[in-house]
């Protein structure tokens, strides 16, 4: 009995009275190094946020548990203060309130906002620091930042070059590891700039943390918004080879309009090796690039070697008939294209009549914009005649092109005898018969008007 009582398992009872309390041993060093009044002094230095107790931190966007109180606007005005700065209007609008629990944050700075525009508030490169500065600031869990969008300021590429800097910094540090949509169009960023955002393409090219993916940060950039940036030729050659070898996440890229002085600036075969290697690119806009009948040959060689491509924007590429038969070449090969814009492009009635006879082949295409590309009644027919053949396609428009009569009267049968196709047709025209004399029903002519939809 004695026996059992000295070898039986746990500590002895006498020892258990000497073992000093954890708890009021961990309140007095707590107390002794200033623990609890460190949380009434507010913010130390810029960028540092209240220490929370672990179980007031709660998920951003849950708000069924306690959240902490959101100090954005107030680190805000502290970081521009620091900067010398004067608040963004707009930036304090779209930081949330302290009242409101923690969630999803899209962040549309544009210029073209009346706060902005009005008062003359744009965003310029000391702004950009600011705001850069602040999204280091952001705690992990007051917010979930899932797009940027300062289109319409005047970044400059200083402010490019900024935002590639502290960007990932940020992404690691604060709340911006849920950045998907990126866009600063219409802001000058030149060459600096654009190659900026080739850098920023390249840093958030994969996802996984920094040890498993080389000093790569968890962010899937998925949507990339350069357009009207006044980018220069090396810029865009930049980001459509980072896109072909490092990125394997962005499924929206808009490049449009860039700064091109001559016609040696080819970019066609860049981008024909972008769509070729690239697997996860789902919408291109490369509008207003000059690339004409040869660029758009060699455009179509890389897209018929690509299975998820969706979208291509060619908007004002100087495109002819044999640009439009090369087209036409990728439609009949039944690729998974569903939007093509051809907007402004020369393409005339023949070149239409080329992508109007593949249309009757093709199962993918579903949005077509034909307008202002030189068409006259005949070519518009033609596309009538596809349309009456092709049950896929949802959207048509063709207004913005020298309409007639026949054209009108042909779109109007043709519209009467597809109302009961599974899916409906979306028209940015109307054709209608306006009688000559009332109740006569042998007087009368066609005609097509805008539509309103």
């Amino acid at each position: 009995m004695g026996a059992s009582k000295f070898f039986r398992r746990g500590k002895p009872a006498w020892t258990e009275a000497r073992q000093p309390d954890k708890k009021k041993e961990k309140r007095r060093r707590n107390q002794g190094r200033g623990g609890e009044e460190r949380r009434g002094e507010g913010l130390r230095h810029v960028g540092e946020v209240l220490p929370l107790p672990r179980r007031q931190r709660s998920l951003a966007g849950d708000p069924r548990r306690p959240y902490p109180q959101i100090l954005m606007k107030r680190l805000y005005d502290e970081v521009c203060r620091h900067g010398n700065r004067k608040p963004n209007p707009l930036v304090l609008d779209l930081l949330p309130d302290e009242d409101k629990p923690p969630g999803d944050l899209a962040f549309h700075a544009a210029g073209n906002n009346r706060h902005t525009f009005e008062k003359s508030l744009r965003i310029l490169p000391p702004d950009i620091s600011c705001i850069t500065e602040l999204f280091l600031g952001f705690p992990k869990w007051s917010a979930v930042i899932t797009a940027l969008d300062f289109s319409y300021n005047f970044i400059g590429d200083a402010g490019a070059e900024e935002l590639a800097r502290l960007l990932p910094e940020a992404i690691k540090r604060a709340g911006l590891a849920h950045l998907r949509a990126f866009d600063v169009s219409l802001n000058p960023l030149h060459k600096k700039g654009g190659l900026a955002a080739a850098a920023l393409i390249e840093k958030t090219a994969h996802k996984g943390d920094d040890g498993a993916n080389g000093g790569r940060s968890k962010v899937m950039l998925q949507e990339l918004r350069l357009a009207s940036c006044e980018l220069e030729v090396d810029s865009v050659v930049a980001i459509a080879e980072r896109l072909a070898l490092a990125n394997r996440t962005l499924r929206v890229l808009d490049v449009s309009n860039p700064r091109l002085f001559s016609l040696q600036a080819d970019l066609s075969e860049h981008y024909a090796r972008m769509v070729r290697m690239n697997p996860t690119l789902e919408t291109v806009h490369v509008a207003k690039q000059r690339l004409g009948d040869e660029g758009t040959r060699i455009l179509v060689q890389g897209l018929l070697e690509n299975r998820t491509l969706r979208c291509l924007d060619l908007k004002a590429n100087n495109i002819s008939i044999t640009g439009a038969s090369h087209l036409a070449t990728l439609l009949r090969a039944d690729s998974n294209l569903e939007t093509l814009i051809l907007r402004a492009n020369p393409i005339q009635d023949e070149g239409v009549g080329h992508i109007s006879h593949a249309l009757w082949y093709n199962r993918s295409l579903r949005h077509l914009d034909c307008g202002m590309c030189a068409l006259t009644g005949k070519g518009v027919c033609q596309v009538a005649d596809a349309i009456e053949r092709n049950t896929t396609i949802e959207r048509l428009e063709l207004f913005e092109n020298a309409w007639d009569e026949d054209s009108a009267q042909r779109f109007h049968e043709v519209l009467e005898g597809v109302q009961n196709r599974l899916t409906p047709l979306a028209l940015d025209f109307l054709p209608y018969c306006v009688p000559v004399k009332p109740h006569d029903i042998n007087m009368q002519y066609f005609v097509a008007a805008r539509s309103l939809d």
